[in-house]
């Protein structure tokens, strides 16, 4: 039988389980709590939550893509391959930040592809304002699937503060143009439904004879 006289409930509200170690939590929010900077954040899942946004991302994206401010961001992104992050904090974050930035460019990021997947994050962020926390957890999001943007076969596992870091860099400098790309397309879709709207209210008004 374990001893567990010793041991405390986890800190996590309403989590049932059993504290690890020395760690106020059990180790699942201990996991959460080191990589997502929030004991109820998560990692949003590639197809049941970013699936939809990638698809309107893959739809809207060749519209603008030729804009000034969209091929800008698509050469910063490429030169944080290439120049790495301008990250200064602790030496070690900053060897993780740019071994992952080395494999992205060895395995054949492009700008476009990294923005892809900051823009389907993003994309999830506003459209679910009001159950998404815009904050560390989403921060580290962006990161978290921009080092996605290709396989990563045999990559080793990153740790919270490096992908939070370069989840800042990435957050502050394209969130101006995020938000209008998803502005853009909300307004965009509004129109299409509100004409569905007015069409499926005539027909049934008067139907086709």
């Amino acid at each position: 039988m374990t001893d567990t006289q010793d041991r405390q409930p986890c800190a996590a509200k309403g989590c049932g389980r059993w504290s690890q170690g020395f760690s106020r939590y059990c180790t699942t929010h201990r996991y959460r709590t080191g990589y997502v900077h929030s004991e109820t954040g998560r990692i949003l899942r590639k197809g049941r939550d970013l699936g939809p946004y990638l698809d309107m991302v893959d739809t809207y994206l060749p519209r603008w893509r030729d804009h000034a401010a969209m091929q800008a961001a698509f050469r910063w992104l490429e030169s944080l391959l290439v120049d790495g992050s301008t990250y200064s904090g602790p030496v070690r974050v900053h060897r993780e930040i740019a071994r992952e930035l080395r494999r992205l460019r060895l395995d054949g990021a492009k700008g476009e592809t990294m923005f892809r997947k900051v823009a389907a994050v993003a994309g999830y962020a506003h459209f679910n304002v009001r159950t998404w926390d815009d904050g560390p957890c989403h921060t580290v999001n962006l990161a978290h699937h921009m080092l996605r943007a290709v396989p990563r076969p045999g990559a080793g596992k990153v740790t919270g503060p490096a992908v939070y870091a370069l989840g800042r860099e990435v957050r502050e400098t394209l969130s101006g143009l995020l938000l209008q790309f998803w502005t853009a397309i909300e307004r965009d879709t509004m129109k299409q439904q509100q004409a569905h709207d007015a069409i499926a209210a005539a027909l049934q008004t008067e139907p086709l004879a």
